[in-house]
């Protein structure tokens, strides 16, 4: 149930409106402990196959195994969204991730853990993410008023970005203090306890509900709008052409830190950590937004390509961890930015399969392109991989703005 309470329009206000729900605070509160433990999961599995194969290749074929799920189910999940209890969708996604996470890190700590196992689990926890990603976004634009949609999102961006640099350093020292195996059974206690913010909520906000009939259809109606708004069919184009060919650090970061920084997991967890600390910055100016335009979007994916060369090109960890601040912030700005301005443009009965799109152009592709990123890397090195990232981003973005330049893309 949500608790209103009135609160000043002042700069703070505008910042931290959404908290002024109670059922927000809940949601803020668990998915911050879920999220700790989804980056965890990311980086005990990266380091557990790197440390397996010493291959950057096996580290993009599990990353996209992992990801690929999301590419061919995340639309009919988020019509599914805009169908169900998204709650109770949520709470089923945690589940499946929560037993994964405990029976992987138990395989581990026997001593019988193998790449095909790590693929296996790397399947499942990816079908569970491909509901879970669209359910997610959606649920907490549903937990405050229509005014704070564009906060709320924007605050649960900060939250990712906390597990982002909270989480990579909780799991190295975890991971370099007990081993790999810990590191997932973190990751399944997080999840497990962020059940209990859920069952608290119950049934918050108001769920938004399509017109009866089969998935299909309704997913037919999403693609439809999608392709034929002007301002929709540009966001996702970008998203994806950026998620595919340059959000590549979950592959590259391992492997330069490790093999051209010279460092270990702990200069991947302080890299994961800078990114973080810019992507807290771009979320915090987001949230005092009320509108998203797709000429903002462009920016960011810009200053994320321009920041992925100068990355390219550092000789140290210290100049490699400023430029990592530059990335994350140019990342918030075109992701946050791009899934609260893709929800605003439609109406609410169709914003579960929005967000199911959304996911399919950012995490799908990411799916795509990492085996073409770690192949890359093994072959020409970390460092051009990088490169060619940061070139696409950064002709993505010149390009949109130059296609919204008449109406700045607003809607």
């Amino acid at each position: 149930m949500r608790t209103d309470t009135p609160g000043a329009a002042g700069p703070r206000s505008r910042t931290f409106a959404s908290f002024r729900y109670g059922s927000y605070r809940l949601w803020f509160a668990g998915q911050s402990i879920s999220q700790t433990g989804f980056w965890f999961y990311v980086v005990t599995q990266s380091l557990l196959v790197l440390e397996l194969t010493d291959s950057g290749t096996m580290v993009g074929i599990v990353t996209a195994v992992q990801n690929i799920p999301l590419f061919l189910v995340a639309p009919y999940a988020g019509a599914l969204t805009d169908r169900v209890d998204t709650r109770r969708l949520i709470l089923a996604t945690q589940a499946v991730t929560t037993v994964s996470s405990l029976l992987l890190g138990l395989l581990v700590l026997a001593h019988l853990a193998s790449v095909v196992w790590v693929l296996v689990f790397a399947t499942v926890t990816g079908v569970a993410w491909a509901f879970d990603q669209p359910a997610r976004r959606t649920f907490a634009a549903e937990l405050v008023p229509e005014e704070a949609v564009t906060n709320a999102l924007s605050l649960n961006g900060v939250l990712l970005q906390l597990a982002r640099m909270v989480g990579p350093a909780l799991a190295a020292v975890v991971i370099s203090s007990f081993g790999f195996g810990w590191g997932f059974v973190a990751t399944g206690v997080c999840t497990s306890l962020s059940l209990l913010a859920l069952v608290i909520i119950g049934r918050a906000g108001e769920v938004f509900r399509s017109p009866a009939g089969p998935v299909r259809g309704t997913l037919r109606e999403g693609l439809r709008l999608a392709w034929s708004d002007r301002y929709l069919r540009v966001v996702l184009l970008l998203l994806f052409g950026t998620s595919t060919l340059a959000f590549n650090w979950n592959v590259l970061f391992p492997l330069f830190a490790v093999r051209d920084l010279r460092g270990t997991s702990v200069t991947f967890a302080l890299l994961m950590a800078a990114m973080a600390v810019g992507s807290i910055v771009g979320a915090f100016w987001l949230a005092r937004r009320t509108n998203v335009g797709g000429q903002l979007l462009a920016g960011g994916s810009c200053v994320y390509g321009a920041a992925q060369l100068c990355l390219a090109a550092s000789p140290s960890v210290g100049l490699a961890a400023a430029t990592a601040v530059l990335l994350g912030l140019g990342t918030t700005v075109l992701v946050n930015g791009g899934a609260a301005g893709l929800q605003l443009r439609v109406d609410k009965g169709m914003r579960g399969r929005m967000m199911g799109l959304f996911t399919v152009a950012v995490l799908g592709g990411v799916g795509l392109g990492a085996p073409l990123s770690g192949f890359v890397a093994e072959t020409f090195g970390t460092r051009l991989a990088l490169v060619l990232g940061g070139v696409c981003a950064l002709i993505g973005g010149l390009v949109v703005l130059w296609l919204l330049r008449p109406a700045g893309g607003r809607r």
